[in-house]
Formats: structure tokens, C-alpha cells, sequence
């Protein structure tokens, strides 16, 4: 749906890219203005749009990465099956 910036709510987010989560759309590295949970922002730092990234240039990368950080996840780059808090439930 053009023009619609609001993400899908698959817990895969990022993975497909479509009209409005390509690399090149800024609103998909802006920081973001709601909270997410833990196992999507896992998949927000594993997502190939994310891939050329770093925390100086990318507000949702570094939002992610800090904010699992903040909740006790000790490696946010991992996906969510393998992280341990997301794996048992304690995200």
C-alpha cells in the first residue's frame, strides 16, 4: 500500500523489502516512535536493510541495540530463537 509507513506485523519485519522499508526510504532508520518488542528489534538489527548500517548512522539500529541491552539481553545481534531471554520466554 503506497504511502503507508506503518511496518507489517509479522515478527520477520524487515525481511521482505517492499515500497515503503527499502534501504534507501529514511523513515525505516529514523528512530522509532513506538515500542517494539524485544524479538522484533532482534530482527530489526538481522534485517538486510539494516545490513550497511552503523550507530552513528542509523537512529533504529542504535535505538534497538540499546534498548535490548537495557533489558538484559547480553547479544542483540543474535536472532531471536537463539537469544536466551527470547528464547524462554523472559523478554
Amino acid at each position: 500500500m503506497p504511502g503507508n509507513l506503518c511496518p507489517p506485523t509479522s515478527h520477520t519485519w524487515g525481511t521482505d523489502v517492499t515500497e515503503t522499508n527499502r534501504p534507501d526510504n529514511p523513515v525505516v532508520h529514523d528512530y522509532p516512535g513506538h515500542a517494539l518488542p524485544p524479538s522484533q528489534m532482534h530482527d530489526i538489527i538481522n534485517s538486510p536493510i539494516h545490513a550497511n548500517c552503523t550507530f552513528e548512522t542509523c537512529d533504529m539500529l542504535r535505538a534497538c541495540w540499546t534498548w535490548l541491552i537495557d533489558l538484559g539481553h547480553p547479544h542483540p545481534s543474535d536472532p531471536p530463537d537463539q537469544c536466551p531471554n527470547c528464547s524462554t520466554g523472559d523478554a
